[in-house]
């Protein structure tokens, strides 16, 4: 039976080495950044006057 916990437990099946985890948090930092950015651009772009060109 699975936990009434509402969140799914995940277990690693194998260690990660430090390298890869060192790997893996630079690129969820600049995953975040992009996201970040795209949503700072869409932000603007909808508060520029004159709307979308047709």
């Amino acid at each position: 039976m699975l936990p009434n916990s509402g969140a799914v437990a995940i277990k690693p099946r194998m260690r990660v080495s430090g390298h890869r985890i060192v790997a893996i948090q630079a690129l969820s930092s600049a995953l975040l950044k992009v996201i970040m950015r795209l949503h700072q651009l869409a932000g603007q772009a909808q508060c520029a006057p004159g709307g979308a060109a047709h």
